[in-house]
């Protein structure tokens, strides 16, 4: 047993002196895939679900990786790229979509595959011993079949393009599908004034192709309609995908500069007294490239009044800086505060933002003083207590001593 065990160390130590020198096989043992398993779920027969995995591998030279699907669902799995082999290397890591379509006939239930990613014949180990050198990873792929449509998405990523006058304006879209049948959803475009309360425009877009279950899409449309120079809302909603947002966009004269700033928070301490002073600072950054002048404006309201109207001082904010625009509020009664407002720079606004103060009534002199007097009782009464204790004790031992 002893003669065993100094043979498999004596092994060991030769194997760890050979793998340095052994390129091939070191280089092998870093491949890379990101994903162990892949479910695929509710897939309708005749359907069509996509997921992808990703492939690495640590060396700078190009090395060949190739998959293929085996199993009970290899006959229903497709890649992209189809060729089935990509040249990866540590710069270049590569992602690989899978594609899952049963056939009409496939019964409902559960099946199982395999995809195996290999790298195929590294090299040979040159030598006396002489070797093929590859390594290879295997992904299970989970399939759920089943008869019941489902239609969900998501949209999201909004936007509208800035344009000069004349130009069309582009607006852009993610859908997401997260059901098991094609969706086609359609976008409502509501262009509002810069005050956002008259609207200018209504306009509508319909993808031109169907977005594939599971599929995820970044899509695009231009419009062309003419907007007088300034900035602009658009309040996009779809219906299908019960999502929606709202984006600003600038419609510029011919070579003008653009500004650009964010309203990045509004702080204030969440709790107070009344009749106590409580500054407030809206964070503003200027994302563009000119120096712009911003004040903060808003209203300070608590349940359906408004308490204040807040107006902050104006900066000059230069090109990538984030400077406070302070104020102060004093509250005169307690309750829950609503702060919101906008940053008002160059002719533009920003999204509106704000915070919560929390006001809580001040105690009084006359219960300062009560409380006070509360304190000097109870002291007073504890100090009694122990010199009570303490004579008790004394003339106890007093009264011992005699006894003796």
């Amino acid at each position: 047993m002893k003669n065993s065990n100094k043979f498999l160390f004596i092994l060991g130590i030769l194997f760890l002196l050979i793998l340095p020198f052994n390129s091939d096989f070191s280089e092998a043992a870093l491949l890379g895939v990101n994903r162990a398993e892949i479910s695929f779920n509710n897939v309708l027969r005749g359907g069509y679900a996509e997921n992808t995995f990703k492939v690495s591998i640590g060396t700078e030279q190009q090395v060949p990786v190739s998959y293929e699907a085996r199993g009970e669902t290899a006959d229903w799995i497709r890649f992209e790229p189809s060729n089935q082999t990509v040249l990866v290397n540590e710069d270049s890591p590569k992602e690989i979509k899978v594609i899952v379509e049963p056939p009409l006939d496939a019964a409902v239930g559960d099946y199982r595959g395999t995809v195996l990613v290999s790298t195929g014949n590294l090299g040979n180990i040159t030598g006396r011993m002489g070797a093929n050198v590859m390594a290879a990873f295997e992904i299970t792929i989970k399939v759920n079949v089943n008869d019941t449509q489902i239609f969900s998405c998501d949209a999201g990523g909004f936007s509208i393009q800035s344009s000069e006058v004349n130009e069309p304006l582009v607006f852009s879209a993610n859908i997401l599908n997260k059901g098991n049948v094609r969706v086609r959803p359609t976008f409502t475009i509501d262009i509002l004034n810069q005050q956002q309360d008259i609207e200018v425009k209504h306009l509508e877009y319909v993808p031109s192709s169907d977005i594939l279950p599971t599929a995820s899409e970044s899509l695009s449309a231009t419009f062309d309609i003419d907007l007088e120079p300034g900035q602009y809302w658009a309040r996009v909603r779809n219906e299908d995908c019960n999502s929606g947002g709202v984006v600003t966009f600038d419609v510029l004269h011919q070579g003008e500069i653009e500004d650009d700033g964010e309203l990045i928070r509004v702080e204030n301490d969440p709790w107070a007294s009344v009749d106590e002073i409580v500054p407030i600072q809206a964070k503003f950054k200027n994302k563009g490239s000119r120096v712009v002048t911003a004040y903060y404006k808003g209203i300070i309201s608590r349940g359906d009044e408004i308490v204040e109207i807040l107006n902050s001082e104006e900066l000059e904010v230069g090109p990538g800086e984030v400077l406070p625009l302070e104020m102060y509020f004093t509250p005169n009664q307690e309750g829950q505060y609503k702060i919101k407002g906008r940053v008002y720079y160059n002719d533009k606004i920003t999204f509106e933002k704000g915070s919560i103060l929390n006001v809580m009534k001040n105690e009084s002199t006359s219960d300062r003083k009560t409380t006070q007097l509360d304190i000097i009782t109870i002291m007073f009464t504890v100090l009694i207590i122990v010199i009570g204790l303490t004579l008790f004790f004394i003339l106890r031992k007093k009264t011992q001593k005699r006894r003796f």
